[in-house]
């Protein structure tokens, strides 16, 4: 099964009257975690399930107590439901020999601040989880099979000097790696975004860069981080976009612009899971009104997809604009959000119908299925490479939709289904009337242009290539 999602125009060749716009992700109040001892401005919180149904989520945590240094602990927080969470009191299950908080998971002797990486396919369950650790010493890797218990893996330096966190990690199938994404390192360079990959968790590849703000942001805005996870037959990200203040001095001591500015979530998108690009400019995970969690910074960190099949996205938010440390100060959250599945971008129609069409597509077998919510009528012909219909699959002949589906499947006269239309070249038409297109699914794959030339000259059965 194939998910074709519209961030570009990658796989369409007609557009009539439509708008490409972003998805916009519903706050779940319930599901705010305060840590009363600590400030969660910067807490990048990983939420993972374990095998047993409990929800955990591993952050780190500014003492409120230890205002205005900025020291990080390792914590966790658990959860029955990743709504309500509870901070759970390890003194007695989790020997420390420096523990300052019931809910620390790593003493501090060789620790700085990290990031973490939930790994499903890990080959030793005792390294199911990632702790992406950096210290004044270097860059170092603990793993652990529960984020409860940790141990150091000696001699695994995952980036070389000490990088400013965040750092992300994802697994990469086309690459047959891991991909960790983070900044290049502590630099007077504007802050901005690398990838390196390894195979064993033990070998590194040197970074290379995948992301950096242009000219189509705002003036002097910095990217601080893009945390990317695999979703279908794509790469998502979620680009901290760093609105520094224009008319600040660069901070005297780093030689960075620091002090005050503005944070929030927008998307990134990748089709090799490498090379990273951003599409509409427009907030994702936008900052929140004055006085509110999230008005000075908003960090989308975490993606976790729900029995209900409803995505949701953890994030840090504070009330309080980039580098302030008030002690005492309410400095801070984690926050969830609620997004329809495959609803990151949608294609609707700008009043009245209208008409999407993709490339050419070599439909292997079985149906159409498309996520969309249609106010009025929805309806899909099939067409051949020139354009022409093909007899019975018509938009006449369609059954009309309105309603909001996640899978629904076309219909036309005479019993007419996609799968009587195995093994074939093809395009797809959609008309859309108040209608919000999502994604289109199906056993379906778009062949390269020499592909398609070969197939109509000599019918050799085109090849997927993998990561567009």
């Amino acid at each position: 099964m194939t998910t074709l999602l519209f961030f570009d125009d990658y796989y369409l060749n007609r557009w009539e009257n439509l708008r490409r716009r972003v998805g916009q992700p519903e706050l779940e109040p319930e599901a705010t975690f305060i840590d009363p001892a600590h400030g969660l401005a910067s807490g990048y919180p990983t939420v993972f399930r374990t095998e047993t149904g409990k929800w955990r989520c591993l952050y780190q945590g500014k003492s409120i107590s230890h205002m205005p240094a900025k020291i990080s602990f390792p914590l966790i927080a658990e959860s029955d439901d990743g709504i309500h969470w509870e901070i759970p009191d390890l003194t007695d299950k989790v020997p420390i020999p420096d523990r300052a908080f019931p809910n620390q998971v790593i003493p501090m002797a060789r620790f700085g601040q990290w990031d973490h990486y939930f790994d499903e396919r890990a080959a030793d369950p005792q390294e199911r989880l990632k702790g992406l650790v950096t210290t004044k010493i270097g860059a170092l890797l603990y793993t652990s099979p529960d984020g409860l218990t940790w141990r150091e893996v000696e001699g695994a330096e995952w980036r070389p000097g000490s990088p400013d966190p965040p750092s992300m990690a994802f697994w990469n199938e086309l690459r047959q790696s891991y991909v960790i994404m983070a900044r290049p390192g502590r630099s007077p360079h504007p802050r901005r975004l690398a990838v390196s990959e390894t195979k064993d968790w033990r070998s590194f590849s040197d970074d290379e860069l995948t992301l950096r703000a242009d000219a189509l942001d705002l003036p002097l805005t910095e990217l601080y981080g893009n945390p990317a996870f695999p979703y279908e037959d794509m790469f998502v990200g979620f680009v901290w976009v760093y609105n520094t203040v224009p008319y600040q001095a660069a901070d005297p001591t780093t030689h960075r612009k620091y002090y005050g500015g503005r944070t929030y979530g927008q998307l990134s998108y990748s089709y090799n899971g490498w090379h990273f690009h951003r599409s509409l400019r427009d907030p994702f995970i936008p900052n929140t009104p004055t006085g509110e969690l999230g008005a000075g910074i908003m960090r989308p960190m975490s993606m976790i997809i729900d029995d209900d099949q409803c995505i949701r996205i953890y994030s840090s938010a504070s009330k309080l604009e980039h580098g302030y440390h008030i002690q005492g100060a309410d400095l801070g959250a984690h926050v969830m959000h609620r997004l329809r599945l495959d609803g990151f971008m949608y294609l609707e129609s700008a009043g009245g119908p209208g008409i999407l069409g993709t490339r050419p597509l070599f439909w292997r077998s079985g149906e159409l299925r498309l996520n969309l919510q249609s106010g009025h009528e929805t309806r899909v012909q099939v067409t051949d490479l020139q354009g022409q219909t093909i007899e019975g699959y018509e938009f006449e002949d369609c059954q009309p939709f309105a309603g909001d589906e996640l899978y629904w499947e076309p219909r036309w006269k005479n019993g007419n289904s996609m799968a009587s239309l195995s093994n074939q070249l093809l395009r797809l038409e959609i008309s859309l009337e108040n209608a919000r297109l999502y994604a289109i699914r199906g056993d379906l794959f778009v062949p390269s242009g020499r592909d398609v030339r070969r197939f109509l000259e000599t019918g050799e059965e085109p090849k997927p290539v993998p990561g567009g």
